[in-house]
């Protein structure tokens, strides 16, 4: 599983996209890709601190894990995610 956090956490110290994938023996794709979903999703360090990996996953791909939700998970469930993306729970 890619650590989310630490990315952002290296990347907030000014460590290269490079150096960050060999760092965490992802590739620079993977490195470059969560960056820009941060940037777009307005998430920063000190946001991601806070929040688990995958709190901070959610967060950087919501139409993943709502198209993951199959319609036999309880709504609340969809609710709680919802609640998430708009923010109340940071």
């Amino acid at each position: 599983m890619t650590n989310y956090r630490e990315i952002l956490r290296l990347y907030r110290q000014g460590i290269s996209l490079r150096g960050i994938s060999r760092s965490l023996s992802c590739s620079r794709n993977t490195v470059s890709q969560v960056i820009q979903k941060a940037n777009e999703a307005e998430l920063t360090w000190l946001i991601a601190e806070t929040l688990t990996n995958q709190q901070i996953e959610i967060q950087l791909f919501p139409d993943f894990y709502l198209t993951q939700l199959s319609s036999n998970e309880p709504k609340t469930l969809i609710n709680r995610a919802s609640t998430f993306f708009l923010g109340s729970t940071i």
